[in-house]
């Protein structure tokens, strides 16, 4: 009988052990996908061009407490082939179009986003006017590449580092976060007046606007932005 009862209690803690083994096997794993997919794309910021190194210093470094996975990654050579000299408005500038497909192939566009402050005013064809229309900064929608134009800022006397951070921020939004892709009636922007992701309808309509609106913010964070603490940003 005693014999019989100690076979019994062995069997039960043979098994017992195997079950255990077995569930640490199990948790091990889905600890290993959760950190396997939470890893996010590092964002890389390109100085182009010259801009003055203190101020894309500073804004590499706000950028990194909205999204610690931010990095300076060198300076860049304003692309010679993208130059317009003296475009039909009479200006100097560099088309969006070649200097993209630039960028891609010369950065770490393909294991990350890339941010390029540019020291030129960058244009795309403005198909209403005919013409080319110059822009603060811009982006592929759902794309990897965006830019701000510092000369732009320069040129509407905001190029400070808070203007800098919400024309970048914005960008991001459409690149990393495709905010507002589908809405080309509104010209592809949130339409809360709120928000950073508004249009800026050839201006600078962001100086008593600090963060996203409810719907936008939500995206945001889902790609990794601490968007709450970009209000401590500027």
């Amino acid at each position: 009988m005693k014999e019989s009862i100690f076979i019994l209690a062995a069997v039960l803690l043979f098994f017992s052990c195997g079950n255990s083994k077995s569930k640490g096997k199990e948790v091990a794993t889905k600890v290993h996908t959760t950190k396997a997919t939470s890893e996010k794309p590092v964002l890389h910021v390109y100085n182009m061009g010259g801009v003055p190194s203190n101020l894309v210093n500073q804004l590499t470094s706000r950028l990194k407490v909205i999204y610690p996975n931010t990095e300076y990654s060198g300076d860049l050579a304003l692309v010679d082939s993208a130059y317009i000299k003296n475009d039909k408005k009479g200006n100097d500038r560099y088309w969006w179009s070649k200097l993209r497909p630039h960028i891609i192939k010369t950065t770490d566009t393909k294991r990350g986003i890339s941010l390029v402050v540019i020291n030129a005013e960058v244009c795309n064809w403005d198909h209403k006017n005919k013409g080319s229309h110059a822009n603060l900064g811009m982006s592929a929608l759902g794309g990897h590449v965006s830019f701000v134009s510092y000369q732009r800022l320069k040129k509407n006397r905001r190029n400070n580092v808070n203007d800098m951070l919400k024309i970048a921020i914005h960008e991001l939004g459409h690149s990393v976060g495709r905010l507002v892709v589908e809405r080309e009636d509104l010209r592809h922007h949130c339409p809360n007046k709120n928000c950073l992701m508004k249009d800026a309808k050839n201006g600078y309509p962001y100086d008593d606007v600090k963060t996203f609106c409810p719907s936008c913010e939500k995206v945001m964070k889902g790609k990794g932005f601490k968007t709450d603490t970009i209000g401590w940003c500027f």
